[in-house]
């Protein structure tokens, strides 16, 4: 594109080149200059293939966005993947401080028997009973839900490189016709437009 750009300038500057001599020799001669028919086709035929190039590398440019979208479907496929692994590792977690909170609750409700030393103790002993109870339950789970987590990660790992290995092949093969198809355009407007076409 900004070779394009650059042309584009550069054949402004000729064309106001040309004006300004056309003014100038127009106004020393006292004549009235008539541009030919000739000359505007040169004009008009120059925009032509501005607009031809640019069409030809857009083309490319277009190819190529592509080939970098598809490129995306690994790391898009292992974002997706590996939040389902994330999820276990956050229950993981979930089910020891479910016990904590548990057993929070039950400490207040024990405070309403402050004043009954015995039966006090007695619903202090059945807090931490449970409590016990549901922490020896939720290490079990922890240690499940970890074990699961691990094990979608490292499925996850290999998926993705079967993935990139395979779209890395592709991906070559593609940029290539790309860079191929926008080279075939512009060679096609060398006999037209001559110099102005970039090389690549």
């Amino acid at each position: 594109m900004q070779k394009v750009f650059i042309i584009i300038i550069v054949f402004l500057i000729i064309c106001l080149g040309v004006g300004a001599y056309v003014f100038i020799e127009r106004n020393s001669s006292g004549s009235k200059f008539v541009l030919s028919a000739g000359f505007l086709d040169w004009i008009f035929g120059g925009f032509d293939c501005a607009e031809s190039i640019n069409k030809c590398l857009k083309t490319k440019d277009d190819c190529l966005a592509k080939v970098n979208r598809e490129a995306s479907r690994c790391s898009d496929f292992y974002n997706r993947s590996i939040g389902r692994c994330n999820r276990y590792q956050e229950r993981a977690s979930y089910y020891v401080s479910k016990c904590g909170e548990a057993k929070n609750r039950c400490l207040v409700r024990a405070e309403r028997y402050r004043d009954k030393a015995e039966k006090y103790n007695q619903y202090l002993n059945s807090c931490n009973e449970k409590y016990n109870k549901c922490y020896d339950r939720a290490l079990k789970m922890r240690e499940k839900y970890l074990s699961r987590a691990s094990e979608c990660r490292q499925k996850v790992q290999e998926r993705k490189n079967e993935c990139d290995s395979r779209y890395l092949q592709r991906q070559a093969k593609n940029i290539e016709r790309c860079v191929d198809r926008g080279r075939s355009c512009l060679k096609r407007l060398i006999d037209r437009c001559g110099s102005m076409v970039p090389s690549f």
